[in-house]
């Protein structure tokens, strides 16, 4: 068992503060450096590290994390030579026209749309995570931070906060962040998954593919101090990137009306009245799960307690022992493409091993905000993902699953809750002798915002203080 540094390890990147229910995100612009490495120098001994508690230990009431765009980076005073070590494409940015194309970001939701993290808008250098027990707590927490980076130099481009719903239900009223990964040598969940190597998430371990991830680093000269651990692989340098991870924000607003709308004209009964059951049931073969987060392919016709109530069953099943097919589950539905299992070809020991090649950890939540624009309250979701390779796994899941139109044999569709559709999309309900087929949806998830950002170590962030 691998042992990790969770005292140079953020916390987030192990667990989602789940006792922490208020949730608010900073996006800031570096206006002063020298009075930013201050306030970084202070802040890094406030930021949440993922250190087991004693037994006798309270859970925080509040928890803090802290990460950078290139730019940001560059801002705070890392040399042009030593972010060229990083990721090309954490370097080239996701409002980047060829990120853009991988990502589906086009038309309404092209990055020159983009509430904050548009190439023409101010840009964002650091992010700053807040998380809270209850409002009043994060308010004042909030307000705190705020007097802190102002007299630090930093600057507010936006401020997003999200409520964490009781239901744990996203926007479209499906329970969300089922399927989280375990991480080797991290907090264990009930799931009996085997956990993923730590390397897939946080830099200076074994990945899947059982090598240590590439890492950024430094030279030895530029860190007299010490504070930086020496290379494995280059002598003569420093692991800047060790115990650090890539963030992937995006501000993704949910057209729950729309959705709920075509599943109801879709399903509607032989005299024009709409059929409550079956447009769940439309919806639920979209998502590739019932509401409750039962997945189909363990109750096929209705939705079932017993799964969804049991952490050790929820998420125990694969799809070819019982549905190569598709027909309990359709191939083209969002989870089995956002985590096909077993089921790509040529067989499922080897489409397991892909598929633990590409997961992501999953630190979103949901958003309510009123519209200016329209007078309505938009929903949607602040989703954040921690991976060690954003193109292995962030962007390979969004062009490669998410978004490709022929994934798994099929034809003309896309993902139907998270895919790019124009409108010309097919998705397929299959089934013994007949299949069903729905066309004419549009998009029903909308980039608003969004950028990469590298989450660093606590050593890190002394050094980039320094």
């Amino acid at each position: 068992m691998v042992s990790l540094e969770m005292n140079d390890i953020q916390a987030l990147i192990l667990s989602g503060h789940n006792h922490l229910a208020q949730v608010a995100y900073y996006f800031l612009q570096i206006g002063d450096r020298a009075k930013a490495k201050r306030w970084l120098g202070t802040l890094s001994d406030q930021i949440a590290t993922a250190r087991h508690r004693q037994k006798d230990e309270t859970k925080p009431d509040t928890a803090l994390h802290i990460a950078f765009t290139a730019s940001g980076l560059r801002a705070i005073g890392l040399p042009e030579d030593d972010l060229h070590a990083f990721q090309w494409e954490f370097t080239n940015g996701m409002s980047a026209p060829a990120r853009a194309r991988i990502l589906g970001d086009t038309g309404e939701s092209s990055p020159d749309k983009w509430e904050w993290g548009s190439p023409a808008g101010k840009p964002v250098h650091v992010l700053l995570i807040l998380y809270a027990k209850d409002i009043p707590t994060l308010e004042a927490a909030c307000k705190e931070q705020e007097q802190a980076f102002a007299n630090g130099g930093l600057i507010l481009v936006a401020r997003e906060q999200a409520h964490p719903r009781t239901d744990m239900k996203e926007p479209f009223g499906f329970r969300d962040s089922i399927a989280q990964p375990n991480v080797e040598g991290g907090h264990r969940t009930a799931s009996e998954e085997p956990p993923a190597r730590a390397g897939e998430f946080i830099l200076g371990y074994l990945n899947e593919y059982d090598f240590i991830p590439f890492s950024p680093e430094v030279n030895a000269e530029s860190d007299p101090q010490g504070v930086l651990p020496m290379s494995a692989a280059h002598a003569g340098r420093k692991d800047l990137g060790r115990n650090g991870t890539y963030v992937v924000v995006r501000k993704l607003r949910q057209d729950v009306e729309g959705f709920w709308k075509y599943c109801e004209d879709q399903t509607r009964k032989p005299d024009g009245t709409p059929d409550a059951e079956r447009r769940v049931w439309l919806a639920s073969k979209m998502v590739g799960r019932w509401p409750s987060g039962t997945s189909l392919v363990q109750s096929p016709d209705k939705d079932d307690s017993k799964f969804s109530d049991d952490p050790r069953r929820i998420n125990r099943f694969l799809y070819m022992p019982t549905d190569p097919n598709g027909f309990k589950c359709p191939i083209g539905s969002h989870v089995r493409r956002s985590n096909p299992r077993d089921s790509l070809p040529p067989d499922s020991q080897e489409s397991l091993n892909a598929s633990s090649h590409h997961r992501l950890l999953r630190r979103g939540a949901p958003y309510q905000a009123a519209n200016a624009a329209t007078g309505k309250t938009e929903q949607g979701l602040i989703f954040v993902a921690l991976n060690a390779d954003l193109r292995r796994q962030f962007e390979f899941c969004q062009q490669s699953w998410i978004n490709d139109e022929h994934f798994n044999g099929l034809y003309n569709t896309e993902d139907p809750i998270a895919g790019d559709s124009d409108g010309t999309s097919t998705f397929m309900v299959p089934g013994p002798g007949v299949r069903q087929t729905f066309t004419g949806y549009q998009r029903f998830v909308h980039t608003r915002a969004g950028a990469y950002f590298f989450m660093p170590g606590i050593k890190a962030l002394k050094y980039l203080a320094g």
